[in-house]
C-alpha cells in the first residue's frame, strides 16, 4: 500500500483487514482529564477519500476542545458514534436508560436511589470503560442528537433547501452552518440539543457580542451565527422530537443602525486606483466592469446563457433569469433586464456566449478571490461587493427614480423587462448612463484634488506580485487519494 500522510489519519490492521483511524496526541495539560496520551477512534472505513471526509468534524471538535480554557467534562469526550456503543452496553448489562431529564424530574428519594444503584453497579469495575460509565449514569442518550451531529441531520430533514444548488454550493452552505455550530460547541459544549436551555443560548449570545466588541468579528456575523444555531436547533426539536419549545426565543443581537454598512462602497480616490488594476485574466476585468456598470452580482453574471445576451438590440442588454445553467436566482426579486452601457457593453461583446470558463463549481470563488487579492495588494480595504454598492450609490446620487433603481438592483420584481420592453429598457439605460456620468465627474474631481496636493496615482502592482496561495487540500475537496 502506498505511503499516505494526512493529518490525524492512521491505518491500522484489524479483524476485517485494514481500517482508517483518527489519531491525535493529547496535550500534557489535558492528560489527567482525558485519561490517556493519545486518542484513537475508528472511522469505520478502509477508503481514504471517505476517511478524509469523516475525520474533519472529529478533528475540528478536538481542536476546539483542546484550545478552550475550561476543564473538559465526560460529555466532551463522548464521540458522535458512542451513543450507539452506550446503547449496546446498556442492553448487554440489562440497564434501563436514565436521561438527565428523567433525573431532574424525579422525586428526591427516587433520584437518590438512581445514583446509589448506579454507584453500586460501577464499583464492581476496577477500571470501567467510559462507555460503561455513560451507560450506568445515563450521560448519553442513544436517541439524542448532539450539536456536532445537528448540521447533517438538519440538512437531511430539509433537502428542499438544496434543490437549486450545485454540489459545491451545497457543501459551502452546510460548511457555514457547521462553523456556527462549532462556535456553539466551543463556548457551551457538545450537548444533546434537547438539553439546550435559555441560559445556554444567552451564554452563546453574550460570547458572540463580546467577540464582536473585540473586533474579532462583525456584529452582522455574530447575529448570523446566532440565527443559524437557533434555526437548526429549533427546527430539529420540532421535526424530530415534536418539541415546541424554543430556547433561543427573544435571545437576539440588536442590528447595527442602517447607516452603518457592513459592505462599504469604494471611495472615488480608491476607484482611481481600481481602474488601473489589470488582473491575470481579462475575464476578471470584464466581470468587474459589468458589475460596476450594471450592479449585477458575480454569480448572476457567471450563470448567463447565450440566449440571455442581446447585443443587436436597440438597447443592448442582458437578462438575468433562470436558465439551463441555474434553476433560480437568489430570490424572487432578482430576475431582471439590464442595459449594457460603455465598458459593460464592450466587455459583453467579448463574451457573447457568457462565461463558460467560469461556470464550474468554484468559478465565482476564484474570480472573487482574484479581485480581493488585488485589492489587498494595493491596500484597499474593500471586496467584490463594493462594486455593486458603489454603483447603487451612483444611481441614488444621480437622482434615479426609486422604482427604476430598485428594478436595476433587483430589489423589486423586474419581470416586466425580461423581453425587452423598449420604454422600460430606455428608462433603465438613461438611469445607468446618468449614474456613469456622475461617477466620471466624481472621479475627475478626486483626481483634481490629488493633483492640487501634488500627489499622483502610482499603482505599485503587477499580477506577479500577488502571492497566490496554493489551495490546501480540505476533506470536502478530497476526491482522489492523497499521496505523501
Amino acid at each position: 500500500m502506498a505511503n499516505v500522510k494526512v493529518k490525524n489519519l492512521h491505518m491500522r490492521k484489524c479483524a476485517e483487514g485494514h481500517m482508517w483511524y483518527f489519531l491525535k496526541a493529547v496535550p500534557k495539560s489535558r492528560i489527567d482529564q482525558v485519561g490517556c496520551t493519545q486518542i484513537w477512534l475508528s472511522l469505520g472505513t478502509d477508503d481514504l477519500a471517505e476517511a478524509v471526509k469523516r475525520v474533519e468534524p472529529i478533528r475540528n471538535k478536538y481542536d476546539l476542545l483542546f484550545r478552550s480554557d475550561r476543564r473538559l467534562s465526560p460529555a466532551d469526550l463522548m464521540e458522535t458514534k458512542e451513543p450507539k456503543a452506550v446503547a449496546k452496553v446498556q442492553t448487554d448489562l440489562g440497564l434501563p436508560h436514565v436521561s438527565s431529564k428523567d433525573f431532574l424530574h424525579a422525586e428526591f428519594e427516587d433520584s437518590v436511589l438512581m445514583v446509589m444503584k448506579a454507584h453500586g453497579f460501577i464499583k464492581d469495575f476496577p477500571d470501567p470503560p467510559k462507555e460503561v460509565i455513560a451507560a450506568v449514569y445515563g450521560a448519553t442518550d442513544p436517541n439524542g442528537i448532539l450539536v456536532s451531529e445537528a448540521t447533517e441531520r438538519y440538512a437531511a430533514e430539509n433537502r428542499a433547501k438544496f434543490l437549486d444548488l450545485k454540489p459545491h454550493a451545497r457543501e459551502r452552505k452546510k460548511r457555514r452552518w457547521e462553523l456556527s455550530m462549532l462556535d456553539f460547541i466551543n463556548r457551551v459544549g457538545d450537548l444533546d440539543i434537547r438539553t439546550i436551555t435559555r441560559a445556554h443560548a444567552n451564554n452563546f449570545m453574550n460570547w458572540l457580542v463580546e467577540r464582536a466588541d473585540k473586533k474579532e468579528m462583525t456584529i452582522e456575523t455574530a447575529r448570523m451565527k446566532l440565527y443559524q444555531v437557533s434555526m437548526i436547533v429549533v427546527d430539529l426539536l420540532h421535526k424530530v422530537y415534536n418539541i415546541d419549545e424554543d430556547p433561543f426565543h427573544k435571545v437576539t443581537i440588536k442590528a447595527k443602525p442602517k447607516h452603518e454598512k457592513s459592505t462599504k462602497p469604494f471611495t472615488d480616490e480608491q476607484m482611481l486606483v481600481v481602474n488601473q488594476l489589470q488582473p491575470r485574466y481579462q475575464v476578471t476585468r470584464d466581470l468587474m466592469d459589468l458589475t460596476l456598470c450594471t450592479g449585477a452580482g458575480m454569480t448572476e453574471l457567471l450563470g448567463l446563457a447565450a440566449e440571455d445576451i442581446f447585443l443587436d438590440h436597440e438597447y443592448p442588454h442582458i437578462i438575468l433569469r433562470p436558465n439551463r445553467f441555474r434553476a433560480a436566482l437568489k430570490n424572487d426579486n432578482r430576475p431582471r433586464a439590464l442595459p449594457l452601457w460603455g465598458p459593460a457593453l464592450e466587455a459583453m461583446k467579448r463574451h457573447p456566449e457568457g462565461f463558460p470558463e467560469c461556470r464550474h463549481d468554484k468559478g465565482d470563488e476564484e474570480a472573487r478571490g482574484e479581485v480581493n487579492r488585488m485589492l489587498k495588494a494595493v491596500q484597499i480595504d474593500r471586496s467584490w461587493n463594493s462594486f455593486r454598492h458603489y454603483f447603487e450609490d451612483a444611481l441614488r446620487n444621480s437622482h434615479a427614480q426609486d422604482s427604476v433603481r430598485s428594478e436595476i438592483m433587483g430589489h423589486t420584481q423586474g419581470i416586466d423587462g425580461w423581453y425587452g420592453n423598449g420604454l422600460v429598457l430606455e428608462n433603465r439605460y438613461k438611469a445607468i448612463e446618468n449614474a456613469m456620468k456622475y461617477i466620471a465627474e466624481c472621479q475627475a474631481k478626486a483626481l483634481q484634488k490629488l493633483q492640487e496636493r501634488g500627489e499622483t496615482i502610482e499603482v505599485d502592482y503587477t499580477p506577479q506580485k500577488i502571492r497566490h496561495k496554493k489551495r490546501k487540500l480540505t476533506p470536502r475537496e478530497s476526491k482522489t487519494p492523497v499521496n505523501a
